[in-house]
């Protein structure tokens, strides 16, 4: 595994079971690293954004982000519910950004013929968080505008991959548990995550 072990050690990881695959990191989707075993899934891992900001908009339809899903940047004023959003009815992004500003994290994914596979490794991420507020500060949602199968947003950053096997979903769930509620990520609002 020479291309992946390299990224660990630049990284500063010595256990390479606790690295986070990155995808533009050189690995063959296929064969893994080059020895010949399969990657299942490959994923991006956490990545930090410039803060946008947070004013709040009617409407951000014009709102150049940069991040998809988004992470920061005018959003609405009003916050939504923590709960799975249907296919039907997905949550708008106006409203959950506002969410993030409180120490939300929001789960998406875009899978235009559905995908309940992808939706039930979701719901399992969510379910192995632990969180002392309840409902968990976590919204999942369907999103059209997302350009790859899943991602989650926190304030400030973003965690994004084409699939979710059971080590990406772990890697989600790590992502989810550093950046959500109210002594975790850099939501300028963090304090009322559990409101």
């Amino acid at each position: 595994m020479p291309r992946i072990f390299a990224l660990v050690l630049a990284l500063g990881c010595a256990d390479p079971a606790a690295m986070i695959m990155i995808a533009d990191a050189g690995v063959d989707r296929h064969t893994g690293a080059g020895d010949g075993r399969p990657v299942s899934c490959v994923w991006e891992g956490a990545r930090r954004h410039a803060d946008q900001g947070g004013a709040h908009v009617t409407d951000n339809a014009s709102v150049a982000y940069n991040s998809n899903p988004p992470s920061s940047g005018p959003h609405c004023g009003t916050w939504l519910a923590y709960r799975v959003y249907a296919p039907g009815s997905p949550a708008p992004r106006c409203n959950w950004l506002h969410n993030l500003e409180h120490g939300a994290v929001v789960l998406v994914y875009r899978c235009p013929s559905g995908c309940p596979e992808i939706v039930a490794e979701l719901e399992k991420a969510i379910s192995e968080v632990s969180a002392r507020c309840q409902p968990k500060p976590v919204i999942l949602t369907p999103d059209d505008e997302l350009d790859t199968t899943v991602a989650a947003a926190a304030w400030g950053a973003t965690w994004r991959s084409s699939c979710l096997d059971a080590a990406a979903r772990a890697s989600l769930v790590a992502f989810i548990q550093e950046h959500m509620g109210p002594a975790a990520g850099q939501a300028p609002e963090r304090v009322l995550a559990c409101l």
